[in-house]
């Protein structure tokens, strides 16, 4: 997995590049967590260039997102591939993070 950061006044945009797996899932979650403490702004994951997430990278999406909303801030999931969106709403998780 590869990622960009971009900021903007009120929003951090992070995209995302290639695969989001068991193998590094955790560092994905941590890295955006670290983000979000520092910049305390609303997160846009781009998903455009996404190819792959497994469950690992789900529980990893679910944590970061529980933290962002305890500092009440949103992230939301961007240009992602139809493989991908459908994998959200399986598991419900489009309900609680925004898929646009």
């Amino acid at each position: 997995m590869e990622y960009a950061v971009k900021k903007t006044d009120n929003k951090v945009y992070i995209e995302l590049k290639g695969d989001i797996d068991i193998v590094n899932a955790s560092n994905f979650k941590n890295t955006c967590m670290e983000i979000i403490a520092e910049e305390k702004k609303d997160v846009v994951f781009d998903c455009s260039h996404l190819d792959f997430i497994d469950s690992t990278a789900l529980g990893s999406m679910v944590i970061v997102n529980k933290y962002a909303d305890s500092l009440g801030l949103n992230v939301k999931l961007v240009n992602a591939k139809e493989r991908i969106k459908k994998l959200f709403s399986i598991t419900a998780l489009d309900t609680v993070i925004t898929i646009e």
